[in-house]
């Protein structure tokens, strides 16, 4: 792959971000990032939510997603910085009520080190798509059907509608039809 950065550092890059540090508060967690073209250029929206640990397996609350970071591929420089309780699409999204738990029953069978080598796998998969989008080359129909079935394997259902809400070119080339929680 000729990118000289892979989605995992990009995604650490964007935590060290002051900018980022700044504006999205303790308590939150990045999702999977949405790819995006904006003006010829490749860019991922990285959605923020407010993840609660319990002490209890399969409890941990998941709010909707609240802020997200726009950042252009490969540099990780940011173009936007949004928080989506004053975007009027999500205005009758509660985000102090949690829409749902981790772990969702996909991924129940996962342990901890299961779950994230499928997550190294699906960015993997987010960096064969990014790099195709950024340098052409091929991209193959098993390939994004792959990518496809593993990030609806990850991706929590009740944050897929949000998901959609941001982008639904995204959510239509990539997510399934079934979510739950609530709409923005």
């Amino acid at each position: 792959m000729e990118n000289q950065i892979n989605l995992s550092q990009f995604m650490d890059s964007l935590k060290a971000n002051k900018a980022v540090m700044s504006t999205i508060p303790m308590g939150y967690v990045a999702g999977l990032p949405i790819v995006q073209i904006i003006g010829k250029k490749v860019c991922l929206v990285v959605p923020y939510f407010r993840f609660v640990r319990s002490g209890e397996p399969d409890k941990s609350q998941i709010h909707p997603i609240k802020y997200t970071v726009t950042a252009l591929w490969p540099s990780g420089r940011i173009i936007k910085l949004e928080d989506l309780e004053y975007n009027p699409k999500f205005a009758n999204v509660d985000f102090r009520r949690p829409i749902g738990l981790f772990r969702h029953e996909a991924i129940k069978q996962y342990n901890a080190g299961q779950y994230r080598q499928k997550k190294a796998e699906l960015y993997a998969m987010y960096d064969k798509f990014v790099d195709f989008l950024q340098h052409g080359g091929e991209y193959t129909e098993q390939e994004q059907d792959g990518f496809r079935a593993l990030l609806n394997i990850m991706l929590e259902p009740c944050l897929a509608p949000i998901y959609r809400a941001l982008d639904e070119k995204f959510a239509t080339m990539f997510l399934a039809s079934k979510g739950c929680g609530q709409d923005g």
